[in-house]
């Protein structure tokens, strides 16, 4: 049996044939749930996904696509970005997967596993998230066509000399105005069709919100998660970001504080299931949580942080390793984990606290325990199509149990 991106080209080769609303097709799929497996998701239960991101910087990523592949039934890469006139670039310049990493053969053996494989595109360039571009293209009927046939073609023609290809794309549009739905929507459209009819999928990532057009937030203004799922295969909605490096929602600019907090993410798919249906929840909507971690130097900016040290890991300004087992070791102590925050919302996050000269410093992180929490109290309870986690290399590997045990 197939599960992820799998069981939806399988559906739609099969069918030949759409929904009328743009999406393809789902039945029930997924794998069985077995022990030292070796194919894509088939630790998880029968028709759950489960999605790994991979940001090529770090090439760790890659690994987790085979330690983890019985956990994992999809990837999406961090591979390109779209520039003003409509043009796909490698997020990194030099290869699909960036430089020095094994990323062709890796993604290729999974897929060869069963796993679907989606190509990431965003509006982020070298020096942030890029306004312009985006709206230079979702707003100009010319150059969104052109967009959505040069995705086409990237998607459909190999990056790697081992003849990989994508199964399908993933749009990531950030830092728009909430005067872009209406392009945004078309954009999606133009993407859809040129997709489906190369046999190719969409999924589109989204922020969190719990109501339609949130007062203050831009981009959730902009997205119509209605219209995004009755043309994108996959939406994907994103469980992170509560607090960021420069401050945390609620109260506004307060930090530090956690990053994808339980109640969050239950409020975001509650209005999910409330206004898409529990039918378009089930088959299409998926929570997506963080493997990072911001550690926030008193009410500075906070910097990004990986729970165990890999070969991307920074260090800080007394030469310690940037992940919280190092910081652990140096500074002493240990981790606790905040069940409820002040005002009795169930938060589920783990914590740690350090001084160093003078500076008090806070943690926020991701482990198996906050991941089991959100699975079992978020996406069983309404009954979401999957889940998934940004980003693979230097995660809590407790997380993968929590995952295996609880999806």
């Amino acid at each position: 049996m197939l599960g992820g991106i799998k069981k939806r080209l399988a559906v739609m080769l099969a069918a030949g044939a759409l929904l009328a609303g743009g999406a393809v097709a789902v039945v029930p799929g997924g794998v069985a749930h077995a022990s030292g497996c070796t194919t894509a998701g088939c630790n998880l239960a029968a028709g759950d996904d489960s999605t790994l991101y991979i940001d090529p910087s770090d090439a760790n990523g890659f690994g987790d696509l085979s330690t983890y592949v019985g956990d994992i039934t999809d990837t999406s890469t961090l591979s390109y970005y779209a520039d003003s006139s409509g043009g796909i670039n490698n997020e990194y310049g030099s290869g699909v997967f960036g430089s020095g990493t094994t990323g062709c053969t890796d993604v290729k053996a999974f897929q060869t596993a069963g796993g679907g494989v989606w190509a990431l595109i965003t509006n982020l360039d070298g020096t942030g998230w890029d306004q312009s571009a985006a709206e230079s293209i979702i707003n100009n009927a010319t150059t969104r066509a052109t967009f959505a046939a040069n995705v086409a073609t990237t998607i459909t023609t190999s990056p790697c000399a081992n003849g990989f290809k994508f199964d399908g794309a993933e749009l990531d549009f950030e830092n728009l105005k909430s005067t872009d739905r209406t392009g945004l929507n078309a954009t999606i459209d133009a993407l859809a069709a040129d997709l489906h009819n190369d046999s190719k999928l969409l999924a589109v990532s989204v922020f969190a919100k719990s109501s339609d057009q949130p007062s203050g937030f831009p981009t959730q203004d902009a997205e119509d998660w209605g219209h995004i799922t009755s043309k994108a295969d996959l939406m994907n909605v994103q469980g992170y970001g509560y607090c960021w490096e420069g401050g945390c929602l609620t109260p506004p600019g307060a930090q530090p504080g956690p990053i994808g907090p339980l109640f969050w993410d239950k409020a975001a798919m509650d209005y999910a299931v409330t206004a898409l249906g529990s039918t378009v929840v089930g088959s299409q909507v998926n929570l997506m949580m963080p493997l990072y971690g911001i550690d926030w130097p008193g009410t500075g900016t906070g910097t990004d942080v990986t729970y165990t040290s890999d070969s991307a890991t920074t260090t800080n300004g007394a030469g310690v390793k940037n992940d919280v087992q190092d910081l652990e070791s140096h500074y002493g102590g240990s981790a606790s984990f905040e069940t409820t925050d002040g005002s009795g919302n169930t938060v589920d996050s783990p914590y740690y606290n350090y001084t160093q000269s003078s500076t008090s410093h806070g943690v926020w992180f991701t482990n198996g325990t906050m991941v089991g929490d959100i699975i079992t109290g978020v996406a069983a309870v309404d009954g979401l199509n999957g889940i998934g986690y940004w980003r693979g290399g230097g995660e809590d590997t407790s997380i993968w149990t929590a995952t295996s045990s609880n999806w």
